[in-house]
Parts: structure tokens; sequence; C-alpha cells
């Protein structure tokens, strides 16, 4: 017993385990430095170090690739490709130290800003998202009340556009936000049709609501009455 503990005692290790999740901007180059101490000092220049890198959907990023060495850490830099999505990676690095072995993983975070959201910015955000949609609502139902042609057509206008853009930015934030990486991949993919079914809703009111603008635009300058039909409308 007491030799296994003094071997347990004797093994140095080389790399610490990392805590806090580092955050970075998609699209740019990132250096990952890990440190690397034995027997209470920087490895030696003969210590090598590995890198793997795994993807937020299971993927690997990296395979086992060597880091570049210097006095107190080893390097590995990724290129805009492979920060091009967001999501939780995963990091393993094994180093041998002349014969001395250790490990360490953690994970980092892409994201389109490079920052995390914090619960005021969330609350801020989650209000800005809720006035957006709000905005297109009210948007839509005055353009379909309205009896002026022109009225009618900049509204309808104007909805679409916000409800786009209402989606657009409800998505930039899911990803700054890691919350659709923390989700399931059926759970995305339902945002996903959500989204796009939002889109075309909107697109087919936007389109009904402009024949119904173009004929009242017709019935003004005396081309039609109200309960006359167009079929070249349909």
């Amino acid at each position: 017993m007491d030799k296994k503990l003094l071997i347990i005692l004797g093994i140095l290790v080389l790399l610490p385990l990392i805590s806090s999740q580092q955050i970075y901007p998609e699209d740019s180059n990132v250096d990952l430095k890990v440190p690397c101490y034995n027997n209470n000092t920087y490895c030696s220049a003969a210590s090598v170090c590995n890198i793997t890198i795994i993807e937020f959907d299971g993927d690997i990023l990296v395979d086992n690739i060597q880091m570049t060495q210097n006095t107190a850490y080893h390097n590995y830099t990724l290129n805009t490709t492979q920060t091009a999505e967001s999501g939780e990676y995963i990091v393993a690095v094994a180093c041998n130290d002349v014969g001395v072995l250790g490990h360490s993983t953690y994970n980092y975070i892409i994201t389109p800003t490079g920052k995390s959201l914090t619960t005021s910015s969330a609350i801020a955000q989650g209000l800005i998202l809720f006035l957006m949609f709000g905005v297109t609502i009210f948007f839509l139902l005055f353009g379909a009340t309205s009896e002026t042609p022109g009225v009618k057509l900049f509204f309808n206008l104007i909805s679409y556009l916000t409800m786009f853009l209402t989606v657009s930015t409800g998505y930039i934030l899911l990803q700054s936000s890691e919350v659709q990486n923390n989700l399931s991949s059926t759970i995305n993919v339902l945002l996903y049709v959500v989204g796009i079914v939002l889109l075309i809703v909107m697109f087919f009111v936007m389109i009904n609501q402009t024949r119904n603008a173009l004929r009242l635009l017709q019935i003004k300058k005396g081309f039609g009455s109200e309960y006359d039909d167009n079929p070249a409308m349909f």
C-alpha cells in the first residue's frame, strides 16, 4: 500500500485543469494556449503536446495534432475556417515530457460576437424581440384595416420587413447566448421550421393584402368596383 502511495505521489501532473470557458468570435484566428508544468516548473523543451478538438455535433475538428512548444505553454492556432460555426467545442490535450505524461480537457465557445450573454442583456434583448414582434403585428393590422391603397401597401411591406428582421435577430441572439448549442438537433430543426413558416405566412398575407390594395387603387381610379373580381390578380 505504501509503495502504491509513493507511486501516486510521484506522478507529476503536466497540465492544470482549465475551469473557465473561453469565448471567441466567429471567423477569427484564435490561439489556444495550454500551460505545461512538470515538478512545479515549466515543462522541458523536449515536451510534446498533441491536441484534439471535437465539435458540438460530434465531428472531429482537429485530430491529434502536435502543438507548438513555448517556454511556459503549448499553442495551437485555429484559422478562420475552424471558427466559422458557432457552438461549444471540447478540447483534449495530451503531453509527454521525457516519459512523464499528463492530460487536460476543457471547452471553448464560438459565438458571432465573441461575447457571452448576461442575464440583464438577455432580458433587454428579449424585450426588444417582443417589441419588434408587436410592431410587426401592429403594422400588419394597420395595413389590413386601411382603405388607402398607398398606406396599405406601405405598411404591408414594413410588416414583412420587420418580421424578417425579428426572425433573423432571434436566430443570432440564440447563437450568441449559447442557447442554440445546448438544444437537441430536433429542437433546432423545429426552430428553423417555425421561423420559415412565419416568413411564409407573412409573405402570403403580404401578397393577399397587396392584391387588395391594388384592387382598391383600381376602384379609386374608376377601373372597377369593390364587387368586381379581377381574374388577373389571382
